[in-house]
């Protein structure tokens, strides 16, 4: 297979991935952050697409790319040119958002004394009164990885994306703590 062919083949994937959560309806009750999500007018088109994906398309090293819609923008719900990056996968991943299997966010679970634990990739932040003090705990941690992920991709991704790493502010940490 040319390096063409397998373009082609990555790009017509993602359109695909992202036409089937966007109008899949098991996927759209299934997944809330693909529950009332729409794909602008001009991307229904798959040539238009195409257009974007080739213009705005980087490789970093064997990573898969994904394609965010919630990076640029918090929660939002509109796959379109101006809303939507190309990351590589392991980017991407760090902005897995559902609740775990305790129906609390992610990184928090109950402790027998009716406090939260919470931990971020292993690493225990420790043991608060209420969920909300656990999921700041958890989400200045997660800033800080993204930080750090976000230098070490410095030189392999747009500077676009770079910026929207740094910048990003994640759902329990007030914006003023991180101007």
């Amino acid at each position: 297979m040319t390096n063409q062919s397998l373009h082609e083949r990555r790009a017509f994937g993602i359109w695909c991935g992202m036409i089937d959560r966007v109008y899949n309806e098991e996927k759209r009750s299934k997944y809330e952050t693909y529950s009332d999500c729409i794909i602008c007018d001009e991307w229904q088109n798959y040539q238009i697409f195409r257009e974007w994906y080739d213009k705005e398309f980087y490789q970093v090293g064997t990573e898969r790319m994904h394609i965010d819609k919630d990076i640029l923008y918090k929660n939002n719900r509109v796959y379109s040119p101006q809303t939507c990056l190309l990351v590589p996968q392991r980017i991407n991943m760090l902005f897995m958002h559902k609740p775990n299997k305790y129906n609390l966010p992610n990184g928090i679970k109950p402790t027998c004394g009716g406090k939260y634990e919470a931990r971020y990739n292993h690493k225990y932040l420790g043991v608060f009164n209420t969920v909300e003090e656990a999921a700041i705990a958890h989400d200045k941690e997660k800033k800080k990885a993204v930080i750090a992920i976000a230098n070490e991709y410095k030189d392999k991704i747009p500077d676009k994306v770079y910026q929207a790493l740094i910048n990003w502010i994640p759902d329990y940490i007030d914006y003023s703590e991180c101007s």
